[in-house]
């Protein structure tokens, strides 16, 4: 067993309820933090819905991948009265915010409409001449991408988009090295580091069998933002290389994590079930018994096939029979 693909296309981890959006004690988050963003402005936002609240947000959002979720928070942030200050103005940000979703998901001309009207507003708030050369330089890219007689369209932002759509289908048809082809010229011209499309890498590398190829894309996709998604695909690579002693430190920490959920699989089961295996390896026969009672049960209440159901039923069994072997 190996972990899937996720059911979202382009989001390796689910958007999921978190009791603590409802915390009023949250603290900024750090740079970079873009989970606990995404919390923090939420709450924010709950208290009192404003321009800027919804840009900090969609910003997160862009970060996360999550283009649905930041596209929504950005035409909220357009519908609103604007905030400016320190230079900024909200009308501005929330046009880049649709510039990076649509150009990304090949919508080239909408893109640079709201490209120019962000250039236009940076224009006529006075922003810094090099935020205005930035967006200057933008627009000019999205006019040279629509040409089909440019020679950089081929690496723009829709490219990308498109090169991992097709790894994406390659993966879902069984053409794992297809897939990698897609995905690694996805990577190269992506333009910053990305989560998503290591963690595509990887399992279009344990699909193939080549699981010590799979660990280096996922431990990028942890350096990037760890999850417990990367972290359970990880640990089954680990535990197919015969390094049970890593692969239970990923699962652990995975269980320490907020579980990514998909229809008929989740984070804390798949721990579960790589420590059971795994304990069972090393011989700590009472804690293998624990966690395969716990990933039979959870795959259960989480729908999980079939196939995984008696798979599990039968690392349980086995489980048990070591362990009163061992009594």
């Amino acid at each position: 067993h190996t972990p899937s693909p996720p059911a979202d296309q382009l989001s390796s981890i689910r958007a999921r309820p978190d009791a603590t959006l409802q915390e009023p004690a949250l603290r900024m988050p750090e740079p970079g933090q873009h989970e606990e963003s995404v919390r923090y402005h939420s709450a924010s936002i709950e208290a009192e819905d404003s321009a800027a609240g919804r840009v900090s947000r969609g910003r997160a959002y862009v970060h996360l991948e999550q283009c649905g979720a930041a596209i929504t928070d950005a035409n909220a942030a357009l519908a609103m009265e604007p905030t400016v200050r320190n230079g900024s103005h909200t009308d501005a940000e929330a046009n880049l915010i649709l510039v990076h979703c649509h150009a990304y998901d090949g919508r080239l001309l909408t893109a640079l409409q709201h490209a120019e009207a962000a250039l236009e507003i940076s224009i006529e708030h006075g922003y810094a001449e090099e935020t205005v050369a930035q967006r200057e330089a933008l627009v000019e890219q999205l006019r040279a991408a629509l040409d089909p007689d440019s020679p950089n369209t081929e690496f723009f932002m829709g490219s990308v988009y498109t090169a991992q759509k097709q790894g994406i289908e390659s993966f879902n048809h069984g053409d794992y090295l297809g897939a990698v082809e897609s995905f690694e010229f996805a990577l190269e011209h992506h333009g910053k580091p990305s989560s998503v499309i290591r963690n595509w890498l990887g399992l279009s590398f344990q699909r193939l069998g080549q699981f010590e190829t799979s660990i280096p894309h996922f431990t990028s996709a942890i350096e990037i933002r760890d999850s417990s998604y990367s972290r359970v695909s990880r640990g089954w690579s680990y535990m197919e290389t015969g390094r049970c002693h890593i692969a239970i430190e990923d699962a652990q920490a995975a269980l320490s994590m907020p579980p990514f959920e998909e229809v008929g699989r989740h984070g804390w089961v798949e721990a579960d079930w790589i420590l059971t295996k795994c304990y069972m390896e090393t011989g700590d026969h009472r804690s293998a018994y624990v966690h395969a009672e716990s990933a039979l049960n959870g795959a259960i209440a989480h729908g999980y096939p079939a196939g995984d159901i008696d798979l599990l039923t039968e690392d349980l069994a086995e489980a048990k029979s070591l362990l009163e072997s061992q009594s």
